[in-house]
């Protein structure tokens, strides 16, 4: 660019900062690009404004706090059950350097109890015992019920190795999710497993966990995640274990009609639902078991479930899945939500 040219750049540049606004396009004849503004929410606070529009950050901000708007009437309704936090829900199991770590990865750093084993090679397959969720894989993790990535082989004292065992569960919550590729926020195993690099265990009552599980697999959780979780780059939506406590969740341990019902409604569906495979996050506006469950969840947050609860999820969905910070501007996924007259 010329000196001229880098002037009217910056002053461009300048004015929207100046404005105010949270995020806005850069435009110099025609759009060159975007900005987003960063708030300190305070130390080890997610973040995730990075690729999402006014709009879908002001959805993510209301169903967080609870609510069902309807982004083009404005209509609104409120859940059923009160929001409440990860924290106050469910226990959370160790992070994965007490462990182990991955035999593809052991070099200087070796940690943790187990050295675990891929489950397609040799070892693992003669192994079998100190099953791990390590990796998130989108190609075998295709729906709610997940098989054990990696077998462990204690490579510590018995007592770490113990510790390590009984902190297995069936529940594990992705951390580093990949909603561009992903298919799943929270994977279930039906035998207890470890977690890992990829997955944190969580625990809780089973009806509850049920819940949960639903919840944060169903456009209404992808829509909290996406608003809670870190984005350091559009299409990842990251959490350290210090901030699952703080996700926000509607109490579904709630002493109420309303969260008995919630509970009902999720153990009744959820060996139903844990068996459909599943689309990428990113293509969830046109994949219909995700709507299947979606369903299912605004039963148990009891919306009616009428024309205008349809209408909203999916509006819901396709303004979600049109997010850079959802798609990570990927080809293939662009290429099905236009086929499907999305966006």
């Amino acid at each position: 660019a010329t000196k001229l040219e880098a002037k009217l750049f910056a002053d461009v540049i300048r004015r929207e900062v100046a404005s105010g606004k949270a995020s806005g396009e850069i435009i110099v004849g025609d759009v060159v690009g975007t900005y987003y503004r960063m708030t300190d929410l305070g130390e080890g606070k997610p973040w995730s404004a990075l690729g999402s529009s006014g709009a879908y950050t002001g959805l993510t901000e209301v169903v967080t706090s609870g609510v069902a708007w309807n982004v083009s009437t404005s209509k609104h309704r409120t859940f059923g059950i009160p929001m409440t936090t990860m924290g106050a829900l469910v226990k959370k199991g160790p992070t994965h350097h007490y462990i182990g770590i991955s035999a593809e990865s052991e070099g200087t750093h070796p940690t943790g109890a187990f050295l675990l084993h891929p489950a397609n090679t040799l070892y693992a397959g003669q192994l079998r015992i100190n099953p791990s969720l390590w990796n998130a894989d989108a190609a075998t993790q295709a729906k709610i019920t997940c098989q054990p990535t990696h077998y462990g082989e204690p490579r510590s004292t018995s007592d770490e190795a113990v510790a390590m065992r009984k902190a297995a569960g069936n529940f594990h919550l992705s951390r580093g999710l990949r909603t561009s590729s992903q298919r799943i926020v929270v994977a279930y195993t039906e035998n207890d497993c470890m977690g890992g690099s990829a997955w944190a265990t969580f625990y809780s009552e089973q009806d509850i966990a049920v819940a949960v599980t639903l919840f944060l697999n169903s456009t209404f959780g992808i829509i909290v995640r996406s608003g809670y979780g870190q984005t350091p780059y559009v299409g990842r939506s990251i959490m350290q274990i210090k901030a699952i406590d703080g996700h926000p969740i509607p109490d579904f341990a709630a002493d109420t009609e309303a969260g008995a019902i919630a509970r009902q409604i999720a153990v009744e569906s959820f060996d139903r639902l844990r068996e459909l495979g599943l689309n990428r996050i990113a293509l969830a506006a046109v994949d219909p078991n995700r709507h299947e469950i979606d369903r299912v969840v605004a039963r148990m947050l009891g919306l009616p479930q009428d024309d205008a609860t349809e209408g909203m999820l999916a509006e819901w969905r396709a303004l979600m899945c049109l997010q850079p910070a959802i798609n990570a501007n990927n080809k293939e996924v662009l290429a099905t939500l236009k086929a499907h007259r999305i966006g």
